[in-house]
């Protein structure tokens, strides 16, 4: 699932190589206005007893032009805002995530809970 440059950032952690990964997070985050994208709400998740591997248990993929996403780190957590194209703005607040530069995807992570929000760049057929 993931590519040999992934990375996971964490809440908290006031390291400089952590800090440096939120900050190209925030960077690939900015990026996105205007762009399709595809997004995944994960209700749970299925782990591998033998690999400890897990898969997402999602609901419906969406895809939608995100606009305006920001992600702005609080001393309590993260929060990650964003709209949909022709709708109300969404908040998510995130402890930890998780992102790819080279797939283009983030997992983000709420507190105390098992849910998930994957955010990645749609793919274009034309």
């Amino acid at each position: 699932m993931y590519s040999s440059s992934a990375f996971r950032w964490y809440h908290g952690n006031k390291t400089n190589e952590n800090q440096n990964k939120l900050t190209q997070i925030i960077n690939w985050w900015k990026q996105l206005d205007s762009q399709n994208i595809q997004y995944y709400h994960a209700t749970g998740i299925e782990q591998k007893n033998d690999t400890g591997e897990w898969s997402a248990i999602q609901g419906d993929v969406l895809q939608f032009t995100i606009q305006n996403p920001q992600l702005v780190n609080h001393p309590e957590s993260a929060i990650i805002t964003f709209t949909k194209q022709g709708s109300s703005n969404q908040t998510i607040e995130a402890i930890c995530i998780d992102f790819d530069p080279q797939k283009e995807f983030v997992i983000v992570y709420p507190p105390n809970t098992i849910e998930r929000y994957i955010f990645t760049k749609a793919i274009t057929i034309p």
